[in-house]
């Protein structure tokens, strides 16, 4: 995120295992890219702030610290696990002459540093107890979860085979060296991270759940490494981990999806205000619910009609400055403040209905300038955390669009880091792009291990209601053409692509309306996604066909005509011509003004 310079914080970098809450991200998704801004090209030299933040480090036994994890995997003892050892040993050869090895893990919680904060150099310090020499040992980022209490030679974990013994497969780490250890005396040493180092930590501040740690190994160095562990008796003598950082800024502005501006030039004046108006939306007299303090299966539906009312109501008073609309959004949003869960169901429905109602609610705030700590728990504690669900892939452009739309709303710097990230992963494994990922989709993975989800992605790719568009390689099958901009959902029907993209598109708006830019592979993949899918949208309108592959449930009732006029907002000059087609067609502009879901008053806030 850009962001104005702000003065430098000290925090110190607690080290331990990571808890896997934070969203998964793909290692070549998110941070990693310049932002672009939509109304212009894309300007690969502009960067970030690049100030560095000071230095400091925790080793456990430290301030009420306890986190550093490590142990070392013996190719002589295949099946034993050494984590409570007080020495971490590596070597090439142990015993001597047997030609087998030692391989040494060590993992750093890095939970104290903000999400979203910069890192500008990062060094791990170890009391080396037996010297080495010769070309010393390397430091790889470990690309898959460990125990420290049963990692052995053969195993990650309990039953969990490494894909190489000694944590040597290409899934097991990464192959880029983060730095060398080449001590060649006894006492403290200090390995400071290389820039692919540094970018490796910067990627596990910004996602936690990829932070696997550090394998330390050598192929041929014969002359064995011992440095004392997490475990050693003296705390002085522990490993310890130090990071650089600048914590980020708050969101520029707390307005999701419009920005102020855009709020400011809304009037009555709009052809569109007075259909806004006479909706049944439009009531500022209708009736509303009151929910207690769990929002049940029945109750739920209930809400997320009355979340597309409340946005309604908030857009026109931002139009006409009728004070009873203010006065009713803000008694909706009241209703809100005791609600402390949602109602489980089997089939998680209740995560969707919350994708699909949070974002409204969080814009109808922003618009009336509500703020009330209750709500801000509702959203936070109660909302945010179930927005997420890898068993259901398609319901990923909802759970962004809400959580970029609670963060922005909030002003909340780390959880709108998070929610970018978020939006960055997810929206890779929606959209295929050759300029990001060659001939294959982006797969869903497990949160926790980092897995791929074979079976779980195929069907995201179709195969929930058709055959799938992909094969078990993730290549394109025959049926399905790989074209840019190919979208899992579109051989399900026109309606749910649209609705999707509705959700994509609006969490990007999110990310641009307060000042921040979008990463290049989000924006091309949504770019092209709109090419795609208008192209078959308009085709469907003026030929009764639409192009392959036919969607497997045909237009899926009349969704598809929403979306258009956000896309052209979004898109500027760079805008698809079809999408610029559609949005002057009477069956786009006709549809009901109020709308539904994501797409509530499209036609009055983005029509030009």
């Amino acid at each position: 995120m850009r962001t104005a310079s702000t003065p430098i914080a000290m925090f110190m970098a607690a080290l331990s295992l990571l808890s896997n809450t934070a969203c998964l991200a793909e290692s070549d998704a998110a941070g990693t890219l310049e932002g672009v801004d939509p109304a212009a090209p894309a300007d690969p030299s502009a960067s970030d702030d690049d100030q560095a933040g000071d230095l400091s480090y925790l080793q456990n036994g430290t301030a009420s610290y306890t986190g550093t994890t490590d142990t070392f995997l013996s190719q002589s003892s295949p099946t034993v696990n050494a984590g409570a050892s007080v020495t971490v040993r590596v070597d090439a050869d142990n015993p001597s002459g047997t030609r087998k090895a030692e391989t040494a893990l060590l993992r750093f919680d890095l939970k104290s540093i903000p999400v979203g904060s910069k890192v500008s150099a990062a060094t791990f310090t170890v009391n080396v107890t037996n010297r080495t020499s010769g070309t010393g040992y390397s430091v790889y980022a470990l690309s898959r979860a460990w125990s420290e209490g049963k990692a052995t030679w053969n195993e990650a974990d309990l039953g969990k085979p490494w894909a190489a013994p000694g944590a040597r497969g290409a899934s097991d780490r990464s192959s880029t060296v983060m730095g060398t250890l080449t001590p060649t005396a006894t006492g403290k040493v200090a390995i400071k991270l290389t820039a692919a180092g540094i970018a490796v930590v910067q990627g596990w501040v910004n996602n936690p759940a990829t932070n696997f740690g550090f394998v330390l190994d050598s192929p041929s160095n014969a002359d064995g490494l011992a440095f004392e562990s997490a475990n050693a008796t003296t705390v002085s003598n522990r490993p310890d981990f130090s990071v650089a950082f600048t914590p980020p800024a708050n969101p520029a502005s707390p307005y999701p999806i419009y920005s102020k501006a855009e709020v400011d030039a809304w009037s009555t004046s709009s052809p569109e205000y007075t259909r806004l108006a006479s909706s049944w939306a439009g009531n500022v007299n209708r009736a509303y619910a009151e929910f207690g303090t769990q929002i049940s299966s029945v109750e739920r539906d209930i809400l997320k009609d009355e979340s597309g009312y409340i946005k309604v109501q908030a857009v026109l008073w931002a139009a006409d400055g009728n004070a009873a609309r203010r006065d009713k959004v803000i008694a909706l949003l009241n209703t809100l403040r005791p609600v402390t869960s949602w109602e489980w169901d089997s089939v998680e429905q209740y995560r969707l209905v919350a994708g699909w109602a949070v974002t409204n609610l969080a814009q109808a705030a922003a618009i009336v300038g509500y703020k009330d700590p209750e709500f801000t728990r509702f959203l936070v504690n109660v909302c945010y955390p179930i927005m997420d669900w890898t068993g259901n892939g398609n319901w990923h452009a909802s759970f962004a669009d809400s959580k970029l739309a609670i963060a922005t709303y909030l002003g909340d710097a780390a959880l709108y880091i998070d929610a970018k990230n978020y939006f960055n992963t997810r929206i890779a494994q929606s959209f295929f792009h050759s300029k990001y990922d060659g001939n294959k989709i982006v797969p869903l993975r497990n949160v926790t291990t980092g897995a791929i989800l074979n079976s779980i992605t195929l069907q995201h790719w179709g195969g929930n209601w058709g055959p799938s568009q992909v094969n078990a390689d993730f290549t394109f099958t025959s049926a399905a053409p790989a074209v840019d901009g190919a979208n899992a959902e579109r051989t399900r029907d026109l309606s749910h692509v649209s609705m999707g993209m509705a959700g994509w598109m609006h969490a990007a708006r999110s990310i641009v309306a307060h000042g921040d830019k979008l990463e290049p592979q989000a924006y091309d993949r949504l770019l092209a996604g709109y090419a795609v899918h208008s192209k078959r949208v308009l085709a469907t309108i003026t030929t009764g066909v639409t192009p392959a592959p036919v969607p497997y449930n045909g237009n899926g009732g009349n969704g598809y005509l929403q979306s258009w006029y956000g896309a052209r907002k979004l898109f500027g000059s760079a805008t698809p011509a079809d999408v610029v087609t559609l949005c002057n067609r009477s069956e786009v502009s006709g549809y009901p003004p109020a709308g539904a879901n994501h797409t509530v008053a499209e036609q009055f806030a983005d029509a030009l």
